[in-house]
């Protein structure tokens, strides 16, 4: 699994979360995959070597979250060694 299958569940969350009476409210959605996994893979190949620091994907998170200056609650999801 990719967070292209993430897709279809974040749409259906957000679309639940536009109803009437809402349980929550969905502000963002952000799916990445590890460097090394999904389609982050393939847009690194060739770029990366074999040995990847998993820590190095906790770094890449912070990044992201901080550079689009997320507010309120965030939950992030991912799957299996590429979540």
């Amino acid at each position: 699994m990719t967070k292209a299958i993430w897709r279809y569940y974040a749409k259906r969350l957000y679309e639940f979360s536009e109803t009437e009476s809402p349980i929550w409210q969905i502000d963002n959605i952000i799916a990445m995959d590890l460097v090394t996994h999904g389609e982050s893979a393939m847009f690194n190949m060739g770029k990366l070597g074999y040995e990847y620091d998993w820590r190095d994907g906790a770094r890449d998170l912070v990044k992201i979250a901080s550079e689009l200056n997320l507010q309120g609650d965030n939950i992030a999801i991912g799957h299996s060694m590429g979540g």
